[in-house]
């Protein structure tokens, strides 16, 4: 008989996955936070008094904090905003399936949530959709975050998956699992609370966590592994645990050189945005007693007036002479030209078009503007692709969960949103070229900008609506008004026939 934790055993399954998302936990946690624009800073100076390190360092985490600016998100949230799905296409003579996925996606708010899983992947690299039979005889398809849940793959394979976890945190600090096999799904719950720091997640214990109503392990009617991974970024090298990269990772190091710049350029404005003045050979005024004798103590009353005076008259108790002058204030040209250079690297390694980043129209034709965002277009386009064979893999589980024949169907696409920002001229006249051509009618529907698969079924019944109408209402030509009708002439009387 096999032990509970034996390999390939469920417990066996549940703790490996389990070490391996506190892992994967750490870097999500890292690629979120520099899209929300909180990056690392940098300590301030050591070696100061206590009252003063204390001031210093405030100031100095203020000017830092001022200095992030994140471009970063932006280099994320660009080819987020051209995906979008506007429905489904089967094989032919399925046009029922059709509906049914769509009627699926509408019933779980997929409109809505499906945005918010593309940008997730895309800022941390990967995502996950969850499908399970309902009670009410439908299915529910969610979206998961990858905080929360992690996929193993077959060994050697990208795409067959052999197991998957969803892992949370209850109210007392417990928590909770549920593994996800192609047979079963076992659900847990760690006898404490989640371990203190530099305790292995995986060596945690744990015990069933049965569910009234339900049995323990409960069957896996999909006969699958029902989580499926959205990987951004990813290539061809198997990971036995997927896992993509976020959308500006390889853009993080310009992203802090660029902070850093800009913390220099406040720095500098903060203290030498004005002429500083110097003064050689004058004594600085101190405070007298009653008695007329010298405290030693700074007289700022008069370092302020002398500040403040426009023409300074200064004396010498030596009779030297006192020299004063001044400093030219500090030039920002060069952080801002740094600082250009940077945001121009970013956007030619992420592909993202530089008026997304720097916001500069200026001179910039029809051509050229449609030649720097085909990159990005491009770049769209690939994470379509990557991200439909995923909802596809979705959709044939979700129609196998409501015992649709079409669950087998590996025809399935994904319709996308047009993923190319064009006038609406420039989308007129390429459909009127398309019908000089022959292209059906139904085809051309779909080539316009934000039309739909029910749009177009919603037109096709229109359609035939009205030539069912017309083909009703179509009576013989009569007489132009106001001209009498010819009259029919009568009938021949019959002729008698004679007896025999």
């Amino acid at each position: 008989m096999s032990q509970p934790d034996e390999k390939g055993s469920p417990l066996w399954w549940l703790k490996r996955l389990v070490g391996r998302m506190d892992d994967r936990r750490r870097k999500v946690g890292d690629n979120r936070n520099y899209y929300r624009g909180d990056h690392p800073l940098p300590g301030p100076p050591k070696g100061t008094s206590a009252e003063v390190d204390k001031e210093a360092q405030r100031s100095f985490r203020h000017m830092t904090r001022l200095g992030i600016t994140n471009w970063v998100a932006l280099v994320a949230d660009a080819p987020c905003d051209r995906l979008e799905v506007v429905g489904f296409r089967f094989g032919k003579g399925a046009e029922p399936a059709d509906n049914t996925a769509w009627d699926i996606w509408q019933r779980n708010q997929l409109d809505a949530d499906s945005g918010l899983l593309h940008a997730t992947a895309l800022q941390t690299g990967q995502a996950f959709m969850l499908v399970w039979p309902s009670a009410s005889g439908h299915v529910d398809v969610t979206c998961e975050t990858p905080s929360q849940c992690i996929v193993a793959y077959g060994a050697g394979q990208r795409r067959a998956r052999a197991a998957g976890l969803k892992m949370w945190e209850e109210d007392d600090g417990r928590l909770c699992a549920t593994l996800y096999m192609p047979d079963f799904v076992w659900k847990w719950k760690s006898r404490s609370s989640r371990p203190n720091y530099g305790v292995a997640m995986g060596d945690m214990a744990w015990v069933p966590r049965e569910v009234p109503s339900e049995v323990w392990p409960l069957p896996n009617p999909l006969g699958a592994v029902p989580l499926v991974e959205f990987r951004a970024n990813a290539d061809l090298e198997p990971a036995p645990f997927g896992g993509g990269e976020a959308e500006f990772a390889r853009v993080i190091t310009i992203q802090d050189r660029i902070n850093k710049t800009i913390f220099d350029r406040l720095v500098t404005a903060e203290y030498q945005a004005f002429r500083q003045r110097y003064v050689i050979g004058w004594e600085v005024p101190t405070l007298l007693d009653a008695a007329g004798r010298d405290t030693g103590r700074v007289d700022k009353a008069a370092m302020a007036q002398a500040s403040a005076s426009r023409v300074w008259t200064l004396a010498n108790s030596d009779g030297g002479d006192i020299k004063v002058g001044e400093f030219a204030q500090a030039s920002f040209e060069g952080f801002i030209a740094a600082v250009s250079s940077d945001v121009a690297a970013m956007a030619a390694i992420s592909k993202t078009p530089p008026d997304y980043l720097l916001a500069s129209m200026d001179n910039i034709g029809a051509e050229a503007l449609a030649q720097a965002n085909a990159k990005l277009v491009a770049k769209v386009r690939r994470h379509a692709a990557n991200f439909g064979e995923s909802y596809e893999e979705v959709l044939r589980l979700a129609l196998k969960a409501i015992g649709d024949p079409h669950a087998e169907d590996t025809s399935s696409m994904i319709l996308w949103k047009d993923m190319q920002f064009r006038t609406w001229g420039e989308t007129v006249d390429a459909v009127v070229k398309m019908q000089t051509v022959g292209v059906p009618e139904e085809e051309l529907w779909a080539r316009l900008p934000d039309v739909t698969p029910q749009d177009i079924a919603r037109w096709k019944a229109m359609k035939a609506q009205d030539q069912l109408f017309a083909a009703d209402t179509q009576v013989a030509p009569g007489p132009p008004r106001g001209i009498a009708p010819t009259p029919t002439p009568a009938p021949p009387a019959p002729v008698p026939v004679p007896a025999r």
